[in-house]
């Protein structure tokens, strides 16, 4: 859910806490991706992991940003400055939600599509 950023007073700074590596599986078997002979498979596997890599990274800089404007907005009484940063977290959490999250996803579906496609063959 996006934060009401015309809610001031009891703005919630939202954010999603990541802190495991999600990313070991495909790092310590991408060396391996040039046995696959659908190289537009190992494209799209490749392009996958870098757009979902950019979601968890884009999570881990909200979740610095949440904790550096809540942090301020609770104790400073610059309420220009308080504004402008709750205006830049609803936007970041904006993008994330409304624009990357989708993509990821079209990028996964459109993978398990391929890989059913590719599995199939066989």
């Amino acid at each position: 859910m996006i934060p009401d950023k015309d809610n001031v007073a009891n703005y919630n700074f939202t954010y999603l806490p990541v802190s495991y590596s999600y990313w070991t599986v495909y790092e310590s078997r991408c060396a391996e991706l040039g046995i696959i002979e659908n190289h537009e498979l190992t494209d799209r596997i490749i392009r996958t992991y870098v757009d979902v890599k950019g979601l968890f990274e884009n999570l881990k800089d909200l979740e610095e940003c949440t904790r550096l404007y809540a942090s301020y907005a609770t104790t400073s009484n610059d309420n220009v400055m308080t504004l402008r940063l709750i205006q830049a977290h609803h936007d970041y959490c904006l993008f994330i939600s409304k624009q990357q999250v989708p993509m990821v996803e079209e990028g996964l579906c459109k993978l398990a599509c391929e890989l059913e496609k590719e599995l199939g063959s066989k």
